[in-house]
Order: C-alpha cells, then structure tokens, then sequence
C-alpha cells in the first residue's frame, strides 16, 4: 500500500512534469505572445519548487536537504510575480501597473538573495511526516505576505476588471481565477507546516492551477485543446503504469505493468498522431472558411457597388431619353409641319431604337432596385386570366404582323384570384409572350391560364426556335447563341427581371423545351389568394 510520504512525493513529481510540459507546449505554440511567455515562466517556477519539495522531504542528509531548499525557491520566489505580470499582461494593464511590478520584481530579487542566508531559513529539520521541512527564518514571514499578497492582487484585478471585457475574455479570466482560488490556494498550504504545524493538505491542487491556467491560455487564444487534452491524458496515463511498474510488489507484476506501458505508449502515440492530424486539417478548413467569407464579402461589395452604379446611370440616361421621346413623338405628329415619307421612316427608327433603350433602362432600374431591396410592390386580389387577355390583345397585332397564330385558351369559369402587382406582373407576361414572339418565325403561340391545386399557372408555348439541353435562362445577361445570333439587341435582362418578380410574389417561374428548332413552353405559377 503507497504511504502517505510515496503519494505526497509522487503528487509533486506529477505537478513538476505537467507545469514543465504544459509551460513548455504554451511557449510554443506561439513565441512572440508575452502572454504565452510569462505564464511559461511561472510555469516552469511551480515546477521547479514542486521537484524541489518532492526531493527535500526524502533527503537522506541534511546537506543534500539544504541544496533542494535552495533549488525550491529558486522557483517559488518568482512564482508570484511572474503570475501577478501575467494577469497585467492579459487584463492590458501593464502600463498602469508598472510601479508594483518593478517593486514585485525588486521584492523577488531580494528574496533571491536572501535564499542563502539563515535570514530567510534557518534549517531544514523534520517537521510532521516529512523527513526534512523548511525551518523559516525572520525573512521569510515577509516573504509569505510577498507570495500571497501578490495572488491577491491578482485576484483583485481579475475581479474588478472582469464585467470590460468580452466574453471570450470572461472565459479567460473565469479559468485564471479558479486556478487562483483552487490551485494556488492549495499551494499556499506548502507554508503551513512551516508557519502553523498543519500538514499541506492542499498540495494536492496545485495541479489544477497549472491545468486550468493552461486551458484559458491555450483554449482562448485559439490553440487547439483536443490536441492538447489528448497529449496531456495519454502523458497522464503513461506516467501513472511508470509508477506502478516501479512500486510493483513483484517481477510478475513489473512485467505485466511494463508490458501494459509499452502498449499503451504505442497506441498513444498513434492517437496523438491521428488527433493532431485531424486537427490540422479542421484547422485548413477553418482558414479556408475564413478567406472564402472575405472573398464573399468582397463579391458582396463590388455587386453593391454595381448596383449602385446601374442604378445611377440608368437615371441620368433616362432624364434626356424622355426628353428625346417627346420630341420624337411631336415630330411623328407634324407638329413643326409635314414630313416627307422618308423623313417619317427614320423618325420611326429613332423612336422605336429610344423606346428599346428606354426599356432596357428601366429593367436595369427595376434589377438594381430588387437587387437592393428596394422595389415596392402594390399587392391586390387580381384576376390573372383578364391580366393576359389585355395583354395578349396589346400584342396580337405584332404576332399578326409576322404571319403567326395567336391563340389564347380563357378558361370558362373565372379562376380564383392571385395576390399581386399588376403592373409588375403584366411587364413579366408582355416580356414573355414578346420573347415568343420575336423568336418564333413560322406556326405560332399558345397562351393558357388553369388552375393547378392551390397554383394558378400560366403558360405560353410557341412552335419558336427552342432551347438546347442545359440552357441558363434566368441568369443576368444570359442568352442562347441562336437567339444571340437573330437578335442582336437584347441583353438578357427580361428573363432574369421574370424571375426576380415571380418570386417576389411566392411564386415560380420555368422553361420546358424538346430541344433545338422544336418550341419551348415557359410556365410562371403564383399562390392563390
């Protein structure tokens, strides 16, 4: 059965390899960090005093007991100063604080100094259990107030200052202060043998303080704690068979326990390799993640900022083009006297390239407006059947003029209403039915209006030039080559202005086709209201 001398020993050899071990991984996991830095140092500090106090307590002469109490505080007596920079450092109030950390760090050289004098102790006797203890000398109560005073201004920083920060920085602190009030409260007790007679029932602890100071460290600054935890459980794990096989009651037992080291020590190995490899790659993504929503960003802005300038553009050209169509309009009436009938065909030409251009400056005002969020829609019960009856009577005359049919299928009964902008709605049905018929040379068009289920769907099939497989028909400035090819001047606007109504409405709005030189059929449906 271990003693209670094994277990003290062995609890701080424990915390000697885990403070070295973590203080070294928070180091370099980023070097430049002052953070990282200083919390290494105290680090390695408690490490230094827990070895030293696991070696004292065991020594066999009192020689070799007055060289370990000196090792010892080499460590402790920079314990606290290097903690109380640390929290100044992480609460950023270094410049604020720089008078007491010059006194703690006068204080901690003096004390250095003292730690070889009979001053700050005088022997290193038995006390308790332990073979050899710490005798104190007239300086070493002044050290104990230096030690726990600065704690407890650290403490009191952290408290103060904890509702200014964020929470990332909450949950920073939340872990320094419970490495405080658990961790170096267990420390402390290492004084009490000394000071008051009481065994350091707390010694125990001090693990927790390395650990959970660690954590805030490496968890807050995003260093990655599963690799960390992994190593630090698999270590764990390892040192605990390294000290059975060495308190081993037998042979038998030491080579089952070495066996069973060995084994473990492998498969760790290959489970720190698997999770810091997984990590890096999480950690790729992440970067990945973080560069594509810049980039989206970026996209975001620049479409922002064409929009915008579309929308700029498009009213500083439709202010003259208004101006030209009146004048146009006044000239095709004879106002300033008769034209010749040459005269008349190129006023026409003119007025009809003006009325081209100044429906194409109004799609572009109504993309930047959706595009922006800025379109203002007039929502009423409308008869959508009465709503393509007008307009397909406005356009039969121009389907008449290509020698095309021209057939409407009205239902007989009046179809429920939809809930819609009528001028808005009527642009998306004028702009298909034209399209059908401006690509359509021979046969003609078929316009129906039905109800499906909660939908009413309308339709408009020609016997035109069709679609080829995978054509994009609803996308900014997309047109088919064909269609490219006979009309030279559209831009691909209508479809995709169709497509950002309909579904400003709830609604849907498609193309079906055999393919090439076969027709096509385009469908819209809207909810019933």
């Amino acid at each position: 059965m271990i003693s209670t001398i094994t277990f003290f020993v062995f609890s701080n050899i424990f915390v000697t390899i885990t403070s070295f071990f973590l203080g070294i991984v928070v180091f370099l996991k980023n070097r430049k960090s002052r953070i990282n830095a200083l919390w290494a140092l105290a680090a390695l500090s408690i490490g230094t005093w827990s070895y030293g106090i696991s070696k004292i307590v065991v020594a066999s002469t009192e020689k070799e007991a007055w060289f370990w109490n000196y090792f010892l505080y080499v460590g402790a007596i920079f314990i606290p100063i290097f903690f109380y920079h640390f929290v100044v450092v992480l609460l950023e109030l270094e410049k604020e604080k720089r008078i007491s950390l010059k006194i703690g760090y006068a204080l901690a050289v003096f004390f250095q100094i003292a730690n070889y004098s009979k001053y700050f102790v005088k022997g290193v006797p038995p006390k308790l259990i332990f073979q050899h203890w710490v005798d104190p000398g007239i300086l070493y109560y002044p050290f104990f107030l230096f030690f726990a005073g600065y704690f407890a201004l650290s403490a009191i920083l952290l408290f103060k200052h904890f509702s200014d920060y964020s929470r990332k920085n909450k949950d920073q602190i939340k872990y320094v202060l419970l490495a405080i009030l658990i961790g170096a409260g267990g420390g402390i007790t290492n004084f009490f043998p000394q000071l008051f007679g009481v065994y350091p029932f707390g010694t125990y602890l001090v693990i927790f303080y390395v650990v959970f100071i660690s954590y805030a460290i490496l968890r807050h600054h995003l260093f990655n704690v599963k690799v960390i935890a992994t190593e630090t459980l698999t270590f764990t794990i390892w040192l605990f068979l390294l000290i059975k096989v060495f308190l081993a009651a037998n042979a038998k037992d030491q080579i089952i326990d070495g066996s069973l080291l060995a084994l473990v020590t492998v498969f760790g190995i290959l489970l720190i390799r698997s999770v810091t490899k997984e990590v890096e790659q999480r950690e790729k993504m992440e970067k990945l993640a973080v560069e594509l929503e810049a980039a989206n960003e970026r996209l975001r802005q620049l479409d922002e900022a064409k929009s915008e300038f579309l929308s700029i553009a498009s009213h500083q050209l439709r202010t003259p083009l208004t101006s030209i169509k009146g004048l146009l309009s006044m000239l095709q009436e004879e106002f300033w006297g008769p034209l010749n009938e040459e005269q008349k065909k190129y006023v026409g030409q003119i007025s009809q390239s003006s009325e081209r251009l100044l429906s194409l400056i109004e799609d572009l005002l109504n993309i930047s407006r959706i595009e922006a969020g800025r379109m203002q829609f007039d929502f009423q019960p409308i008869s959508l059947e009465d709503l393509v009856e007008d307009a397909v009577k406005e356009l039969e005359t121009q389907a008449t003029h290509k020698n095309l049919s021209m057939k409407f299928s009205k239902p007989a009964q009046p179809l429920p209403k939809v809930n819609a902008d009528s001028l808005k709605l009527r642009q998306v049905i004028q702009n298909l039915i034209d399209n059908a018929i401006k690509y359509t040379e021979k046969g003609g068009l078929e316009i129906n209006v039905r109800q499906e289920g909660k939908d009413i769907i309308f339709s408009s099939k020609d016997t035109g030039m069709g679609l080829p497989p995978g054509q994009h028909l609803f996308e900014k400035f997309e047109r088919g080559q064909k269609a490219t090819n006979q009309h030279t001047e559209g831009l691909g606007l209508g479809l995709y202005l169709g497509d950002k109504i309909i579904k400003a409405h709830s609604g849907k709005i498609w193309a079906e086709s055999e393919g090439e030189d076969k027709g096509s059929t385009f469908f819209f449906s809207l909810p019933i209201a």
